[in-house]
């Protein structure tokens, strides 16, 4: 199962890339928008964070409660996880289309 979802990140481009700022709260709902869709996520280090992407990788692991697959130098494979719950997206009440206007 695990080669299965590197091999499918692979194929992925590199979709995000930590920069400056580090971990913060805009990367964070980056990664929760990517996981609505995909299940591995790529991402990418910075040059200016080379020396520490393993601790990199462990504090976005942390905070974003997915699990690191592989670390190849400063790129990493995120999966969302087993209990990742998808986000039902809005839909209007069932009696909407009941109450609407110009059915009256």
């Amino acid at each position: 199962m695990r080669h299965m979802l590197v091999y499918k990140a692979m194929k992925q481009p590199i979709a995000i890339i930590i920069g400056k700022k580090g971990v913060d709260k805009g990367l964070l709902n980056s990664l929760k928008l990517h996981f609505r869709t995909h299940e591995v996520l790529k991402i990418k280090v910075s040059k200016m964070w080379k020396d520490i992407v393993a601790d990199m990788a462990a504090e976005v692991e942390l905070k974003s409660g997915g699990v690191i697959l592989e670390r190849h130098g400063s790129r990493f494979i995120l999966f969302r996880g087993y209990t990742h719950a998808d986000i039902p997206r809005k839909t209007p009440p069932s009696d909407a289309l009941q109450n609407s206007w110009w059915q009256s």
